[in-house]
């Protein structure tokens, strides 16, 4: 789903869940914080009197500019980090110059991560492992009893010290800092999450039942980015190169066919 995009090169399956996924992301880094989840024992908002508590984002795309806007909205700092200037503005617009940002190339990420209440990882490579940008080092130099939730997760996470976490068992702590590390997070809004797949997804579908796969994706373009596998054939590159494997052309096994 994550490989499948329009014209603008959007990718309109995965959109609506990185949304949910970023506005998931602010409510549980806020109940982590709390004593008896492990956390500093600070409120995510904005207390009169008390400085409010720090939120840094990595990465400006949909779900980390979704979870800018609702950590401030709580009344929280907020700091966004990305390389990609356009992004940046994207996400300062969208949140009402309200959020501040930053250009990881220009100054040491750990300026940020040490300050952090809340660390949370939006870094996605459609296809690909998601870098590692927060090294152990760097979480180390966490406060004790911040939170950080990996949305990269589902493609390797984007610190170090993350691992593959369950619904059943949430979270681990290293260094003192809570780690939220479940893949696929929004199957626990799973009654949301169905109908944001369905809505989404149903185009596709009746283009695939009326026209077969390779039907489809010879009319679509869009579409057939998301195709990894065709006829036994490896046709993703991206995918391909991820694993160190060769891959073919869809296009030309369409071709050969007719379709």
């Amino acid at each position: 789903y994550e490989l499948i995009e329009d014209a603008a090169g959007d990718r309109p399956i995965l959109a609506p869940f990185s949304e949910m996924a970023g506005m998931l992301a602010v409510h549980l880094a806020g109940y982590y914080l709390q004593n008896d989840s492990g956390g500093r024992g600070i409120l995510l908002g904005n207390v009169p009197g008390i400085a409010p508590p720090t939120v840094v984002i990595l990465g400006a795309g949909i779900a980390g500019r979704t979870a800018a806007c609702h950590a401030r909205a709580t009344g929280a700092r907020v700091v966004v980090v990305d390389t990609d200037m356009a992004k940046l503005r994207a996400v300062s617009s969208r949140c009402g110059g309200q959020v501040a940002t930053a250009n990881a190339s220009l100054e040491p990420l750990e300026n940020y991560t040490a300050s952090a209440d809340v660390l949370i990882g939006a870094v996605l490579i459609p296809g690909s492992r998601a870098p590692i940008l927060v090294t152990e080092d760097m979480v180390e130099g966490m406060r004790r009893g911040s939170v950080i939730v990996d949305l990269s997760i589902d493609q390797g996470g984007c610190v170090e010290t993350s691992r593959p976490t369950s619904l059943d068992q949430p979270t681990f702590i290293v260094h003192d800092v809570v780690h939220y590390c479940v893949p696929n997070m929004t199957a626990n809004v799973a009654r949301t999450a169905s109908k944001v797949l369905t809505r989404a997804v149903l185009p596709q579908l009746v283009s695939l039942a009326e026209r077969g796969t390779g039907g489809a994706a010879a009319a679509d373009p869009h579409l057939a980015a998301g195709v990894v596998m065709y006829e036994g054939n490896l046709v993703h590159a991206q995918v391909a190169s991820a694993h160190g494997l060769p891959f073919v052309e869809l296009r030309s096994l369409l071709a050969g066919a007719g379709a």
